[in-house]
This record gives C-alpha cells, sequence and structure tokens, in this order.
C-alpha cells in the first residue's frame, strides 16, 4: 500500500513539474516574442557633425530625405570649429554621443588617419570619372582615400569689363592696362586685394613649392624661381600702394562691387554674391548633371528680410553662442531620440548667427526683387502688346518661363560687368598656381554603424551634390555637374589646377611662416632671407 501511495504522489510531482515548465516556456516565448517585436519598432541611429553653419539647410534637407527613403533616424549637429578633431576623439572616448560621420577639411587627414578617426573609402564611384583630381588627392594618404570629396574653396580673379575688353593672361597684362587706362571718375584702384589672405597671394609662389614635402628639404622646387616670384610680388607695392593694415578681403571686394576698382582677387565664398549681382542666377540657374538630373531652382521668399535683420554679432559671442546651444543640444538628444522610434526624425541640434547668413539674407532679398520686377515685366507685355511682333516676344518669353519651370536652366542676365577668370601667371616666364582646401566627410573609424555611415556619406557628396550650391553656396567636387554659368565654369577651372593645402599635421607651423615671409616681403625686407626663414 506505502508502495503505491509513492508512486502517485511521484507521478502527480511529475505532472505538476512539467506543468509548471510548459508554463515557464510559454511565458518566455511570449517574452521574446514581444522583445522581437519592440526591437523591429527601434529604427537605426547615425549622428553627422559639422562646424560650417552655411551647410545647416542643405544636410538638414538631406537627412530628412535620406531617414524618410531608408527608414533611419539621422541626426544632424552644428558644433564649434575650435577644437573640432579633438573634441570628435573625446566624445569617442567619453560618454558624450559620438559622430558616426563628420564634415572636416583636407588639412587634418595625417592627424584623423593615425586617431583612427576615419575609415577608408572604397567606393568605385570615387574617381577621376566623377570626381575633380584635386580632390581625390587631397584626401588620399598613404595611397588610400579616406574621405568622401564634398566642396571645396579656392580663389580666382574678378575683373569689371565695363573697364576692361580682355582677361589678362598675366599681372603684367594688368600693370601694362594700368599705365595705359584713362580712369573715370569714381574709379579708386586699378587692382585691390588683400594681401594679408594666403588664399589670394599663395599663387605668386604656388608653382614653386611643394606642399605634400613641407617638412622637408624637397618643400621648395626651385629657389631661384621662388625668389624670382616673392621679389615681383614686392614690386607691387610700388604700383598699386596697398596698406595691409586697412584693406582687408571684405574692404577690397566692396570696393570692386561698387566699381571703385578694375581688379580684385576674391574667393569662393563669395560666388554667390557675384551671381546674385550678375542676374545669371536670380531666376532659373540650374545645377544639372551629365545624366540629365536638376537642381532645384532658387526661389524667392520673406526669409531672407529676416535673415537680413539678424544682429551682426562678434566672433566672441558666436563662440559663446555655440558651445551654449551645443550643450543644450545635447541634453535634448535624448529626447529626440526617445521619441524617434515612433516616426522618422531629424534634429537640427543648433543654430548661429554669423556674417554669412547676414549676406544670404540680402541675396534672398536681391533675388525676391529680380523675381517681382520679371513678374511685373511679363504682365505688362501680356496686357499691352497685341502685335504678331510682340506676340511673338511674348512666346519666346513664355518658352523661358517654361524652361526655368521644366529646370532647363535658362540664363538670365541681367548684368554682365563682373567677371571670372583662373589666376593669371605673374610673366611670361613666371607661372602661377592657386591654392585650394577641398571638404570632405569622414566615416568615423570607431562607429558601430560603419555601413550606413557610409550610404549616408556618399548620399550628400554623390546622389544630393548637385543640390549643394543653390542650398548651401558651395560647389561640389564632382565634375560632371554643369551650372550653365560662365563663371562658375571658370571658378572649377582653377579648383583642377590648383595645389592641396599640407595634409600633415605641421602644416599649422607652414602657414606661420608663409604668411610672415609675405608680409615681411611686402613691406620691402630682403626676400632671400625671408625664403631662408620660410624654408627652416
Amino acid at each position: 500500500m506505502k508502495h503505491i501511495i509513492k508512486k502517485v504522489i511521484s507521478i502527480s510531482l511529475t505532472v505538476v513539474l512539467i506543468a509548471c515548465f510548459t508554463s515557464c516556456k510559454e511565458t518566455t516565448n511570449e517574452n521574446v516574442a514581444d522583445n522581437s517585436n519592440e526591437t523591429k519598432d527601434v529604427q537605426p541611429e547615425i549622428v553627422v557633425w559639422y562646424t560650417n553653419s552655411d551647410l545647416s539647410d542643405y544636410i538638414d534637407e538631406a537627412a530628412k530625405e535620406y531617414s524618410t527613403e531608408n527608414n533611419i533616424i539621422v541626426t544632424s549637429k552644428l558644433v564649434s570649429a575650435m577644437d573640432y578633431i579633438e573634441n570628435i576623439n573625446q566624445a569617442v572616448l567619453g560618454d558624450e554621443i559620438a559622430p558616426d560621420l563628420f564634415v572636416a577639411e583636407n588639412s587634418n587627414l595625417e592627424k584623423l588617419y593615425l586617431a583612427g578617426l576615419t575609415l577608408q573609402n572604397t567606393d568605385e564611384t570615387y574617381s577621376e570619372n566623377s570626381y575633380y583630381e584635386t580632390a581625390l588627392n587631397a584626401f588620399t594618404y598613404k595611397n588610400k582615400l579616406l574621405a568622401y570629396p564634398m566642396y571645396f574653396e579656392t580663389s580666382y580673379l574678378l575683373y569689371n569689363q565695363d573697364y576692361v575688353t580682355k582677361a589678362p593672361e598675366t599681372i603684367d597684362e594688368i600693370l601694362t592696362f594700368a599705365d595705359e587706362f584713362d580712369a573715370p571718375e569714381g574709379v579708386e584702384a586699378i587692382f585691390n586685394w588683400d594681401v594679408t589672405d594666403i588664399l589670394c597671394n599663395y599663387f605668386f609662389v604656388g608653382n614653386y613649392l611643394n606642399n605634400d614635402e613641407i617638412n622637408n628639404e624637397n618643400y621648395i622646387l626651385d629657389r631661384n624661381k621662388l625668389q624670382e616670384a616673392l621679389t615681383y610680388y614686392q614690386n607691387l607695392n610700388q604700383y598699386f600702394a596697398i596698406d595691409a593694415k586697412t584693406v582687408d578681403y571684405e574692404t577690397a571686394f566692396e570696393k570692386f562691387t561698387a566699381g571703385k576698382s578694375v581688379f580684385t582677387i576674391a574667393k569662393t565664398d563669395k560666388l554667390p554674391e557675384i551671381e546674385m549681382i550678375e542676374g545669371e542666377t536670380s531666376d532659373s540657374i540650374q545645377a544639372i548633371n551629365q545624366n540629365g538630373n536638376t537642381g532645384k531652382i532658387y526661389e524667392t521668399d520673406e526669409e531672407g528680410v529676416n535673415e537680413a535683420k539678424e544682429d551682426d554679432t562678434s566672433k566672441e559671442e558666436q563662440e559663446k553662442n555655440v558651445n551654449n546651444a551645443s550643450e543644450k543640444a545635447s541634453k535634448d538628444n535624448t529626447e529626440n531620440i526617445e521619441s524617434s522610434s515612433k516616426e522618422p526624425n531629424v534634429t537640427k541640434q543648433i543654430s548661429q548667427s554669423t556674417l554669412k547668413d547676414f549676406t544670404a539674407g540680402i541675396e534672398k532679398m536681391l533675388r525676391q526683387c529680380f523675381a517681382q520686377e520679371n513678374s511685373v515685366s511679363d504682365n505688362q507685355s501680356l496686357e499691352t502688346n497685341s502685335s504678331s511682333e510682340d506676340n511673338s516676344q511674348i512666346e519666346e518669353g513664355s518658352s523661358i518661363e517654361e524652361d526655368a519651370i521644366s529646370g532647363m536652366g535658362t540664363i538670365v542676365d541681367k548684368n554682365s560687368s563682373f567677371k571670372i577668370v583662373p589666376l593669371p601667371n605673374l610673366t611670361t616666364e613666371l607661372e602661377s598656381k592657386g591654392l585650394a582646401i577641398s571638404y570632405g566627410v569622414f566615416v568615423n573609424g570607431y562607429t558601430q554603424k560603419a555601413e550606413e555611415a557610409k550610404k549616408f556619406a556618399k548620399y550628400l557628396t554623390y546622389d544630393k551634390a548637385d543640390k549643394l550650391y543653390e542650398e548651401a553656396g558651395k560647389l561640389s567636387s564632382r565634375n560632371d555637374i554643369n551650372y550653365n554659368s560662365e563663371n562658375i565654369a571658370n571658378v572649377l577651372k582653377q579648383y583642377e589646377n590648383s595645389a592641396n593645402v599640407p595634409k600633415q599635421m605641421e602644416n599649422e607651423d607652414y602657414w606661420l611662416k608663409l604668411e610672415i615671409a609675405f608680409s615681411n616681403i611686402w613691406k620691402g625686407e630682403d626676400v632671400a632671407q625671408a625664403i631662408e626663414e620660410m624654408s627652416k
């Protein structure tokens, strides 16, 4: 009897254990299923950093488009340019959310590579078929392409066609013009530029320096020619008497646009302003690549008026605002991430008021004025002209308007006075070579989302590159985009034949030595001695 009772108890316990195990398994399976569903709802997120507020509209718009199309969250963050690379490294090592990719100039290449902050770009799209060789070389280190080329800055010669019938091929020709020119009232100078700006001055010596060898004796390619070129530069002070203390970059450009000088040297940051003065972008300038894709037509709105009213804060105040906003942005970022699982979200972390923002506002007001002027003119033409000749003019005007809407890129030339050409040689014997700073998108070597970051880097620098100029005022490093502008074509030609800034970590000393050399030589100090100091 006891044996039977024990057997019954044993069987009962077994049944209970099986029931408990089955119940636990079902509960576990339910939890796993719930967790699986939660995982499916969470979108991947990548973070991109940049320092130039001009890029905000472009990057934010790209992030929104890419997020929608690819079911991924892209968070853009405008940060301070001060200690930029060091701050990226600190974010990687610390608790802050580090960028998966970031925009930086090529002068940081060696530093980024040695810090492990960049991954190699192996995409075959980035070749000479689609990108300028200058751009590819700018981001190549130890035979590896370490970034996705995005845009560039360089300088060029700007002249007033009201006074000059033919673009000069040498500085000698400008001197000849100066001797023969009967200056009308209002013209104060023949050739006026910022003699303290390396990007404007470098072309005098660029053909005789090797920026890939700044830390050894191979830096100077031809010492005799270099001395001739710098002596030539020094003698120009006798012709143009430019006071380095009073004539800065903005002053020289303003005098030129006011018709007070005939020639100046400008940089790519002034290109949108020149194009607006010219009228070439007022209605329909497009960025059309060779595959037939068109960029967005410039549009007028009231934002330009508001932007033009922004305060012109000092650099120190801007820096302080950026830092304060960065702290706030980091705090707000947590809330953005929590809400991102519900729908795609792009966070513009901070905004910055700068002089360039002020210029952008002026541009938009000009576009608005031009658009209103064209609108009134077209309406009057349609109302008053009835003859067959007038009707043909109306049809022609309608055709222009249709072309603009369809993206054909018709140029409306309201003023053909200001023309851009590549920087001239000094003489028939002394050749010139300009300087370029290239900017690219780097994929962080420490990111856990390398593939996602690489895809967005390509989207920023290739897929959407034909919108870069109209949304950010920057010229893409791609070589297959047609902007339908002779001025822009000449800037691209200048970039194609420019030297890159040095990539080595020692380049800060390089710039300082070069600036000192130019400054001392302009003041009349011994050229040979300046070269000796520069090459140490």
